[in-house]
C-alpha cells in the first residue's frame, strides 16, 4: 500500500512538473509568457518587452470578467531591483492617486440583488499579444544593477453565466476560481 502511494505521488508530481515551464506559469488553462529583448541593457537603451496571454492548454473555454483585458496590462508588470539586502520595488512612473474601480453592476436574481460583472469567453486556442516599446517609459529603471521583471495579472473565472438584458454576467461573490496569473520572471542587467 505504501509503495502504491509513493508511486502515485511521484506520478502527480511529474504531471505538475510537466505543466510548469521555464517560460510561463499556468493557472487553470491560462498562461502568460513574458519576454524582454536582450538581457544586458546599456545606460539609456530602450527595454522592449512582449506579453502573451493564452488559453492554450486544451482544457476548453474559460469564462472570465470582461474587464480582464480591458485594463492596461502594463499596470500589472512588477519590477524589482536586486540589492544586497533583498529586492527593492521599482515604482511606476507618473503614478498618481490610484483610481477606484467602478462600482459593481447589480441584477435581480431569485428575488435578491447580486453584484455581477460582465463576462467574456476565451475559447481554447485564444491568445493576445501586448508589445511594450520601452519599460523605461513606464518604470523608473534608472540605476545600474540587476532587475527582476514579471507580470502578475489578477483574474476571476466563472462556471455559471447569468444572462440578463442581452448580456452575460458572472456573480462576483461566486467565482469558480479567483487569484492571479503569474508570468515567468525575466532578469536583466542594466549597465552604467
Amino acid at each position: 500500500m505504501k509503495i502504491k502511494s509513493i508511486i502515485l505521488l511521484i506520478i502527480l508530481l511529474s504531471i505538475c512538473f510537466t505543466f510548469s515551464s521555464a517560460n510561463a506559469k499556468q493557472i487553470y488553462s491560462l498562461e502568460i509568457i513574458f519576454t524582454i529583448d536582450g538581457k544586458q541593457i546599456e545606460s539609456g537603451q530602450a527595454i522592449p518587452a512582449r506579453i502573451e496571454i493564452a488559453n492554450a492548454m486544451g482544457s476548453g473555454e474559460v469564462i472570465t470578467g470582461s474587464s480582464f483585458l480591458e485594463k492596461d496590462i502594463t499596470e500589472y508588470i512588477r519590477v524589482d531591483m536586486v540589492s544586497d539586502i533583498g529586492l527593492k520595488h521599482v515604482n511606476k512612473k507618473n503614478h498618481g492617486i490610484a483610481q477606484e474601480p467602478p462600482p459593481p453592476h447589480f441584477i435581480l436574481r431569485n428575488g435578491e440583488y447580486v453584484a455581477v460583472e460582465e463576462v467574456m469567453s476565451l475559447p481554447e486556442g485564444w491568445s493576445k499579444e501586448i508589445l511594450v516599446k520601452d519599460l523605461r517609459e513606464l518604470y523608473a529603471i534608472t540605476e545600474p544593477g540587476t532587475y527582476k521583471v514579471q507580470v502578475v495579472l489578477p483574474f476571476r473565472t466563472y462556471g455559471e453565466v447569468i444572462e440578463s438584458g442581452g448580456k452575460r454576467y458572472g456573480e462576483i461573490q461566486s467565482p469558480e476560481t479567483m487569484g492571479t496569473i503569474e508570468s515567468n520572471t525575466e532578469v536583466i542587467q542594466v549597465k552604467k
